[in-house]
């Protein structure tokens, strides 16, 4: 979903392990919420954060690997923690995503819609605009 995005000098990449675990997030923070109406179309701030459990289940990572993949996203500030109150906590988009210009998001939500639902009618939509292109 976000393999160009860099996670520390210019030009590094995310290695996949990360890409995993942040599509994770992303797709349980945000496009979930969002397809659900709770989150405004544009917005990647998010009042549902995933719990670490949740990453867990939905991963093969070993746990020392998914731990450090989320170290390293919240190190390069596209990850942001929650912590457990009243609800449990967990990951949320980092102050990164407050960075995106407005084509970046559009990217971000195609590839969100791709990842969460690729056989899904909005998600040939997407592929049919790109090959059109």
């Amino acid at each position: 979903v976000v393999a160009g995005w860099g996670g520390g000098p210019a030009g590094a990449r995310l290695g996949v392990s990360e890409r995993a675990v942040l599509t994770l997030v992303l797709v349980h923070s945000v496009a979930i919420p969002r397809a659900e109406g709770l989150l405004p179309e544009d917005s990647w701030l998010s009042p549902h954060p995933t719990p670490v459990d949740e990453l867990r289940r939905h991963t093969q990572l070993p746990i020392g690997e998914l731990e450090a993949a989320l170290r390293a996203l919240r190190h390069a500030g596209l990850l942001g923690q929650v912590k457990a109150g009243e609800e449990a906590g967990g990951y949320v988009p980092g102050p990164q995503f407050h960075r995106l210009t407005p084509a970046a998001r559009r990217r971000l939500q195609e590839e969100l819609i791709l990842a969460a639902g690729p056989s899904t009618p909005l998600a040939a939509a997407v592929r049919a605009r790109r090959s059109a292109r």
